[in-house]
């Protein structure tokens, strides 16, 4: 699939547990948002805070970690 393969070009999405919440943090500035357990996937492409491209990583190994 084309879009798994540009993103192999892209940074990935991090993600950290706090108070209970997945949240994925940008490796460019370090902010961070909330992925509620509802999310299946990460929507985020980009950074809202700095604009950079990002690819969706190891959400769903995380969100398993967290809300499973």
């Amino acid at each position: 699939m084309m879009n798994d393969q540009f993103s192999l070009f892209l940074d990935s999405w991090l993600y950290d547990e706090d108070t209970g919440c997945l949240l994925c943090r940008c490796p460019g500035c370090g902010c961070r948002m909330i992925l509620y357990r509802y999310l299946d996937h990460n929507p985020y492409h980009f950074c809202p805070y700095c604009g950079l491209a990002l690819s969706e990583g190891s959400f769903q190994h995380n969100y398993e970690v967290v809300y499973v």
